[in-house]
This record gives structure tokens, sequence and C-alpha cells, in this order.
């Protein structure tokens, strides 16, 4: 039967266990893949366990993006669409960076032309970014507004019909679409309508599992296919009561009201992302004329056996506890003095944080037998940050007995790769000073080490040499000029490599001068050997940095790419293998881009770079999901994985939530509509999902004091949030407030004074 089917539950095990039934039944074809969207690789990884668990068995099953899902199903119904891509916002990033130097010249233009009149290619580079990254968002967001534009090209006495930053971005659009392919907004529009190829194959049966919220436009689709295949949507719902309609407590006190006692206040401030979703769901149903069906609705009730199963029950029921009037309120929960299902844990700190951290999961371990660091998921805002951090603490325990076996998750390539930060970092060298330190960083690296064979001994050894030699900044003379300093010879790298050469020649003595260099006296004997590899290493590094160092033609630059990565670059392990592919992905991205995005137009380096440096980025996260230890991840929408413990790490006020920073020129953000994407409340509906996906135990960490002076730091606002309801729900031992009963004020280090 085909139709959308609404499954909803407060917990994602009861919904891959409704997932599981629903893929039970065959498909036509055992070789027909089971499609199952989700939105993050960690839901893509816990649901083909659960389902394997439940099944016995997962294959045959893919789980794409709801984005790449809609491509691929959209070519198949309008075969006509643009090109794989064609919109893609790198691709975007080029036309729009060669179509600004002319149309900056308009008068349409004049908001943004001052920004790139200086001729900097940097700036204009960044400009083309923030721009193509704003079109993509239009394309999901506001596609009718697009296809208004490209229909005012048939009116040319109305093309300045929109005033102000609409104006310019009209003319930028027409633009850049001025072949009018059919954009992914065309072709929603055109499905919504029902005009698509005839006899085209639609998908046996489509899943969306875990998705907190989806584009308008998009969901109008997945109804419109509802009506040739069923579509199965999985939705996590933290209440059972409809909240769309409740103001937070920061409403009603601007409109002089107290709290009434119906709702619950933190899922008023932390679910809007839910409430609006729900309420694009109706409106889309009544839009597309078809009815969603219920296929089942799976809440459990928690039983109030603790202070956090307590908290997720009333979140459920959205009933207050201890809200005013008090008539009419209902009693504040008691709570046990041993009760440490939630507590909040003040650091000096990250590296503090990350060492209570490894004391309190060892004696959660020890304390519960049936814990495992697999039921453990520690989740941050800054993954990139406290990952360094947590090799040091987790990965060489003082004692070898108690070591956590753990994972990190979401790590960017540079991060875990030496051979891609390596190959970045030589990059990021054109156009510096390459001072000492730069070039020795790169002298010990893993590549370098590897392809020219230097040892921890003869590294020392070239340190002192490159001190000795009066090696300070700089290449050559030349080098300097090109930067506008003087330029003298003196304390360049050339200058001490000739040092170090004459001083193996001859003796100096230190005052005896040969053409106008003091030979370094410090090479002898077999060291010949370990100078001539130093001087190959080096004038490999100022060749490549000459040959990165003056603009070129896009085109141009993807052969330059590959011969600097075939000059330093073998491939051995199989790591190393990995990463030389990706940056050979990467390359051979960057030419499909340069052969789609029409005439060639010089680049200088600066900007390819940021531009590479972005491509590389995008590559597959590395480190592993559940696999069996602690996971470390990062704190992210759509992340709402279920776990006996769960440890929110680094809720600082200043990192999370996130901060919506929109250009000024967005028109969405000038006219906000339901449905849109907010960073700040995608963040705050991702802390509530992380309160309901604790099973037995939360924690939370923050650095609350400063190492300096003491002073105290506040947590994350929504963590203030938490502590003020529970402050008013819940009556704790002795009279205490929830602040002193359940934040744990920790030293500075493990063995200081107490404060």
């Amino acid at each position: 039967m085909n139709g959308l089917f609404l499954h909803t539950g407060n917990r994602l095990e009861t919904l891959a266990a409704e997932l599981a039934a629903v893929t039970s039944a065959p498909l036509g074809s055992p070789f027909t893949p089971e499609v199952i969207m989700v939105q993050s690789l960690g839901m893509r990884r816990w649901l083909s366990l659960q389902l394997a668990e439940r099944l016995g068995i997962c294959m045959n099953a893919k789980f794409p993006f709801p984005r790449t899902f809609l491509d691929e199903t959209l070519r198949r119904l309008v075969p006509e669409m643009a090109p794989p891509d064609g919109f893609a916002p790198d691709l975007m990033t080029w036309k729009i960076h060669r179509m600004l130097p002319a149309l900056l010249r308009r008068p349409e233009f004049a908001p943004v032309s001052a920004y790139a009149a200086d001729g900097d290619g940097l700036k204009l580079y960044q400009l083309a970014t923030r721009l193509a990254a704003l079109f993509d968002q239009y394309l999901v967001y506001r596609p009718a507004m697009l296809l208004e534009w490209e229909r005012q090209a048939a009116r040319p006495g109305e093309f300045l019909t929109p005033k102000g930053d609409a104006a310019w971005q009209a003319a930028l659009w027409r633009e850049l679409n001025r072949a009018r392919q059919l954009h992914l907004g065309a072709v929603l529009e055109r499905v919504k309508q029902g005009r698509f190829a005839t006899g085209a194959q639609w998908p046996e049966r489509v899943s969306i599992f875990g998705i907190a919220s989806l584009p308008p436009a998009q969901m109008e689709v997945f109804l419109a296919l509802a009506a040739f295949c069923p579509v199965h949507l999985f939705l996590l719902a933290p209440s059972r009561e409809y909240h769309g309609d409740d103001l937070t407590p920061k409403q009603l006190a601007r409109r002089g009201l107290t709290p009434s006692g119906e709702g619950h206040p933190l899922l008023t401030s932390l679910g809007k992302l839910n409430a609006q979703f729900t309420n694009v769901l109706l409106e889309a149903d009544e839009q597309a004329g078809c009815r969603i069906v219920n296929a089942s609705e799976a809440f459990l009730e928690p039983p109030e056996t603790s202070l956090l199963h307590g908290l997720q029950r009333d979140i459920l029921l959205a009933q207050s506890r201890g809200a005013l009037p008090v008539e009419e309120a209902l009693a504040p929960q008691p709570v046990a003095r041993d009760d440490t299902s939630l507590q909040l844990h003040v650091c000096h700190s990250a590296m503090r944080e990350v060492e209570l951290l490894y004391d309190q999961l060892l004696a959660l371990l020890a304390e519960d037998p049936n814990l495992k660091p697999r039921d453990i998921l520690v989740m941050t805002p800054e993954i990139e940050r406290y990952a360094p951090l947590i090799h040091a603490v987790f990965g060489c325990p003082e004692f070898p007995g108690l070591r956590i076996p753990y994972s990190i998750a979401d790590r960017q390539p540079r991060s875990d790769s030496p051979a891609i930060n390596t190959f970045l970092s030589l990059l990021e060298c054109v156009g510096t000073r390459f001072t000492a330190p730069e070039g020795f960083a790169l002298l010990q690296s893993p590549v370098f080490r590897h392809k020219f064979g230097f040892d921890d001994a003869e590294l020392a050894r070239l340190r002192h040499w490159i001190d000795a030699s009066g090696i300070r900044w700089g290449i050559d003379p030349a080098h300097r000029a090109a930067l506008q300093l003087p330029d003298f010879a003196e304390n360049t790298w050339r200058h001490g490599i000739d040092r170090l050469l004459l001083g193996y020649a001859m003796p100096g003595n230190n005052r005896t001068l040969f053409e106008n260099i003091l030979p370094q006296d410090d090479v002898e004997g077999g060291e010949a050997e370990l100078l001539g590899r130093f001087v190959a290493a080096m004038e490999d590094v100022f060749s490549t940095l000459a040959l990165l160092d003056q603009p070129r033609s896009l085109g141009e630059w993807p052969g330059v790419l590959r011969t600097v990565i075939e000059r330093f670059f073998a491939e051995s392990s199989d790591d190393e293998t990995r990463d030389v592919r990706e940056m050979r992905e990467a390359v051979q991205r960057l030419e499909l881009i340069a052969q789609q995005a029409g005439p060639q137009q010089w680049v200088e380096f600066p900007a390819l770079r940021e531009h590479f440096a972005g491509l590389m980025g995008e590559a597959e996260q590395r480190g592993g999901f559940l696999t069996g230890g602690v996971t470390f991840c990062a704190l992210k929408p759509m992340r709402s994985i279920p776990a006996r413990v769960i440890w929110l790490m680094g809720m600082n006020e200043a990192i999370f939530p996130r901060r919506s920073q929109a250009p000024q020129y967005d028109l969405m953000s000038a006219e906000p509509k339901p449905g849109d994407r907010s960073p700040r409340d995608d963040d705050r509906y991702l802390f509530l999902e992380a309160l309901l996906s604790a099973r037995d135990r939360l924690r939370i960490s923050h650095v609350g004091r400063s190492l300096v002076n003491h002073d105290k730091l506040p947590p994350s606002v929504v963590v203030s949030e938490l502590m003020d309801y529970l402050d008013q729900s819940c009556v704790f031992p002795e009279g205490r407030d929830a602040r002193q009963s359940l934040v744990i004020m920790h030293r500075l280090h493990a063995f200081s004074r107490s404060y």
C-alpha cells in the first residue's frame, strides 16, 4: 500500500524495532536494495547494528543522505535535470568567481562592489564561496524565489524589481543559470505538480529514520513520492503532546504572564525544531492533498526511579512540576541522597576535563560490572580541540591494566593523517617568510623522514646545523624582495646551506671568509651524506614553493598539484596509501570543476589553496563509531544515539549552542520562514535529544573556573536552563538547591588544595 506512514516514539530502540518489522517484508527482488535515509554516518553505523541484531543480518541496504537520494531519484523522474554536481557549491564558487569582476561594475552590485574593489584575489574568492553556499541554501529552502528570478529574465523591464540585496543577487543568479538548466528547485516544482517522465522507475520502499527536520520543499516531494510507493518516516518525538504553540519562559515574561503549569519549559525552549517540523508536516500534508497515516506510536514512560528518569518522564508528558500557580502544579520530585543519575562537573581546563572523565569512567566501570565501554558515549562540540587530549590521557594510562578501550570519530582528515597535514602545511608555506621553524617542521614530518631517511639523531643534528649556520627566515634575497622586504642574503636558507657546504670543503675557524661567506665548520667526515640529503630535501621544497607561487588558470592547477604529490608522497603503508588516494581524489575533483566552470580564469595560489583545503576537509571523516570501546564524537545535529552513559564534555557558554552568523545580505535571515535551518535551534534540540538518549546516567562537564584567577565561568545557556528547571521541579536533601546538589567543583590539579 502506498502512502506516507508516520512512526513516532521517544526511544530510538523502539523505532529501530519498527523499522526492522517494516523491512522484514521482502521486496520484489532479492537484488533490490533497501533504502533507509539517515543524516549522519554515526546513525548509519548504529542503525545497521540494530537491524543486524533484530533480523540476524543487515545486507543489501543503502543508507543515503536525503539530498543524495532526492538527486538520484529526481534525475530518473526528470532526465533533463542539470548534470550531477551542476549546481554544487564548489562549482558555483568558481563560476561566481569568474563572473564577479565584470558584474561588480553594474549599479545594482553597489552594496558589494566596495568589498572586492581592491583586487584582492583571496577576498574575491571568499566572497564567491559565501555566495555559492547561500545559493545552495536558496535551492533547498527558497526554490520559488529562484524560479521567480529566472522568470524575470523574460521581462527585461523588471530586472530591477527586487530592491537592495535582492536586486544584485537576482542578477547574479540569472547570469549563473543563463543556460536555464533544471536545478533542484525547478525539478522539485515539476515533481510537486506531477510533471515527470511517464514510466519512471519508482523505488519499491523508502524509509527515513531519525531525521529531526527536513526542508518544506523536500517534504512535499516525499509526499508526492508517497503516491507511488510506501514512504515510512521514523520520527523521534521528545513528547507525545503537541507543543508547537507553547510559549517559552522569556516570551511569557515579555507578555507579563506567569507560567501556567501546562507544558514543559525545557520542551518549549529546546524543542523548537521538533515543533516546527511537526507544523511543516501538517502544512505539507494539506498542500499535497493526501493524508499522513499514523502507522505507530511507541512512547515508553520511564519510571520515576531517578532524577534523570523523572526529568525524561516530565518531558514525555509535557508536564511541569513546581510551576505557578502552586495549587495547580504537580508536586516537586524528591531526589534521593545517593541519586547520581545526573551530574554537572566543573573544571579549570580542557585537559582537566579529560583527566576527570577518565577517572569517573574507571569508577563507573568498577561500580557496575554489567557496564561495558561500548555502553558509554562521550560527545563534545570541539572534537578537534579535545582529540589530542583524549589520546594523551586514554592512550597512555599511568597503569596499563587500567586502559579503557576507545575510539574517536568525526575528526577531519588533516587532524588524523600526517601525510595530508604535511601536504597542506607545505602549501601554507607559499607566500610566507618561510622561517627556520617552518622548514624544520617539514623535515621532521613522517613524510620527509620516510622519503629522505632522517632518523631522530639526524634530525637533532639538522636542528643544530640550522641554528648554528644562522638560518632564520627567507629562502634567498629574491624571496625576501618578493615580500617587499630588504633583499640581503644573511640569515636566509640558501646562505646557511652555503655556509654548511663550504664548511665541509674548507676550514673557516669562524674568521676566514671565502667569497664573503663564513664557512660553518660543524660538518665533518661521514656527515657529508646527511648534509647531501638535507640539501636535496630543501632544494625540493624551494623549487615547489617557487612552482606554486604564481597565478595560473584554474585548469592548470590540478597538474601542478599532482606534480607536488608525486614529488614528496610515496605510497608505502596502508594508511599512507589511503591518504595519497584522498589527495589525488581531491585533485581529480578540482580538475572536474575546472572543466565544468566554463572559460578559464586566472587564479592566484592563496585562493586555490583555500579551495583545495576545503576539498580535503570534505573527505570522509576519520575515526571509528561504535567500535566496541568508549566512543568519542562531535556533538552535532542528528546524533541522538542512545547509550547507558552519555557524557557531554566542553559545554562552555561561548561554544554551545552555536550562534547564527548569517551574512547581512542573506535574504533567508531577513525573512525567515517555518522550516528554515537555524544552527542555534539545531544545537538546542540536540541537547534535548541527549537528555532523552541517556538511559542510566547523564554527565555534563565544562570549564567553569579561570586558570588565572579562579573566577567563575558560566556553562552553556542550555545547561543553565536545565539547572533552573531542576531547581523548580525537585526537592533535594537537606534543603539544597540543584546547583548545590548536582554541581561538583574539581580542583585545579588532581592533588592541588581545594578552594
